[in-house]
């Protein structure tokens, strides 16, 4: 596979684009004779940094870009028939995963894009029982009749001694 076509099939983009982008020095690239030759970790700076959506440019890219990246599919042939394979780039470290099913291994990309652009999953700072009522009970309370409300009130005390009594 050429150089070329292996970083449209990583963008997403034709051949013909990454020759144009290539050849007016917007794409980062090097020629060595006939041939035209990129090295992963530009393009991938330059591909953040023309990404639209939550990715955003300049430094925060630089943070998010260890997530996943330019994950991209190529089909294979083998012994057992047609294998897909998913390519892709996280932490520093090429990595891959074989599919039997072209759909498995477009589900799976997807899924790896989506990844990257989410970002980390959010980590909630622990947070006391009586703390976790109160935000719930705020919320619960909208609409409510003021007399309901009491009720729940008057119950908390005695599921807070229930679960003093119990065995540890």
């Amino acid at each position: 596979m050429s150089a070329e076509r292996s970083k449209a099939l990583a963008l997403g983009v034709s051949t013909g684009w990454v020759y144009e982008k290539a050849a007016s020095d917007e794409l980062p690239s090097y020629k060595f004779g006939g041939h035209r030759r990129f090295r992963v970790s530009e393009v991938e700076d330059w591909a953040c940094q023309h990404a639209s959506g939550r990715m955003g440019r300049g430094d925060e890219t630089k943070k998010k870009r260890s997530v996943y990246l330019m994950a991209y599919g190529r089909r294979r042939s083998s012994a057992a028939g047609p294998r897909f394979d998913v390519c892709w780039r996280e932490n520093g470290r090429d990595r891959s995963r074989t599919f039997a099913l072209r759909k498995d291994a477009d589900r799976f990309r997807i899924e790896l894009e989506r990844r990257a652009q989410l970002g980390a999953l959010y980590e909630a700072p622990p947070i006391t029982l009586a703390a976790a009522r109160k935000s719930w009970k705020e919320r619960w309370r909208i609409g409510k009749p003021a007399s309901t409300v009491q009720r729940k009130d008057e119950a908390w005390p005695m599921c807070r001694r229930s679960t003093r009594r119990w065995p540890r």
